[in-house]
């Protein structure tokens, strides 16, 4: 491959890496109204975090989220996402609020991290609902991944195909 093909491959993973984040992007809305239903109070805040190509947790899509305890939230979301197990914390800085990790585990693996601070008392079953919700998610976000990754080995095909009708 030439010079030209590598950098329109490049283009085209991209294009479709930017794709996959939006559609990311556009569930967030959806899943803060569950998340915020599920915990029976509007006073929280959501993140989502998926791991990068290097497999670093990167937020992708996060609302209303209080930017101190920024180790303690790292530290959280990473942990969860390894042990793939719920991990809460209660902020006494701030009154009580409860900052959970849920892990959005699909199968074995897990695909990413929900984030959620509740400034109010939350039940423990309502807890049990919003894991349940991150459950859901993780197939979304499977899904939505492999269909990005499928997209990608299309694009890479049609450029073979391109380049044999050259020949």
């Amino acid at each position: 491959m030439g010079i030209a093909s590598d950098s329109r491959a490049a283009t085209v993973a991209t294009r479709h890496a930017s794709q996959h984040a939006r559609e990311l992007l556009e569930l967030g809305p959806s899943v803060a109204a569950g998340v915020r239903g599920a915990l029976g109070t509007e006073r929280a805040s959501i993140a989502i975090s998926v791991p990068d190509a290097a497999g670093r947790l990167r937020s992708v899509w996060a609302e209303d989220v209080d930017p101190t305890h920024v180790r303690l939230r790292a530290s959280g979301r990473r942990r969860a996402f390894l042990g793939r197990s719920t991990e809460r914390v209660v902020l006494t800085s701030d009154g009580g609020s409860i900052l959970a990790f849920v892990p959005l585990v699909w199968g074995d693996a897990a695909v990413g991290v929900l984030e959620v601070r509740a400034l109010d008392v939350v039940e423990e079953r309502r807890w049990t609902a919003v894991e349940a919700l991150a459950r859901q998610l993780a197939v979304t976000v499977r899904a939505l991944g492999e269909r990005a990754w499928f997209r990608a080995r299309a694009a890479a095909l049609e450029e073979v195909v391109e380049l044999t009708r050259r020949l």
